[in-house]
């Protein structure tokens, strides 16, 4: 993250851009939280807000809808809020998922888990989940459901979930993890 927010920093100097920049962690926080800090950023006067959004359901979807609605300038860093037409900015997460699996596929891996966070669920871990079926498509290899683990990170530490998966009689081989601290 701190590759993007220099990137985006060095672009908007060219182009002499004011830029004040908040990094806050909001992974812990509810979503009005997140809605009460960006609509104080908006209210502030700016030209434009530049978000790498933590809740993806609930308020901040709606504020971002009505900052759509309004014509705002504003672009989503990382993930994309799916049926809202705003600018975003992500990696090919669909592609990374497809390219890791396949990674493992040709090691002889045939039991793979995808690992991902269940909060916030953001598009990039559904959109590397997809890609993670394509690849065992591709390879012939059946998509199992209980082999796809999300972890609500409040509930449970991945390495309880993990070692529960690995006590299993039929238990993979191995993971694609994706969002895990």
């Amino acid at each position: 993250s701190r590759h993007i927010v220099q990137g985006f920093m060095h672009r908007s100097s060219e182009e002499n851009c004011h830029v004040i920049t908040y990094n806050l962690n909001m992974e812990r926080a509810d979503d009005t939280s997140e809605v009460r800090f960006l609509r104080s950023v908006v209210e502030s006067g700016v030209s434009g807000v530049v978000a790498w959004i933590t809740n993806t359901s609930g308020a901040t979807p709606d504020f971002v809808r009505e900052l759509v609605h309004r014509r705002f300038p504003l672009v989503l860093v990382d993930r994309y809020l799916p049926g809202i037409d705003t600018d975003f900015v992500v990696t090919d997460n669909e592609a990374i998922g497809r390219e890791l699996t396949e990674a493992l596929i040709g090691r002889g891996h045939e039991r793979i888990a995808f690992v991902g966070t269940e909060h916030p669920n953001p598009s990039s871990v559904h959109d590397r989940l997809k890609g993670y079926r394509r690849a065992l498509e591709e390879a012939s290899l059946p998509f199992d459901d209980k082999l796809v683990i999300s972890i609500d990170l409040l509930k449970e530490a991945p390495q309880q979930i993990v070692e529960r998966m690995m006590a299993l009689y039929d238990r993979p081989t191995a993971f694609v993890c994706t969002h895990i601290k």
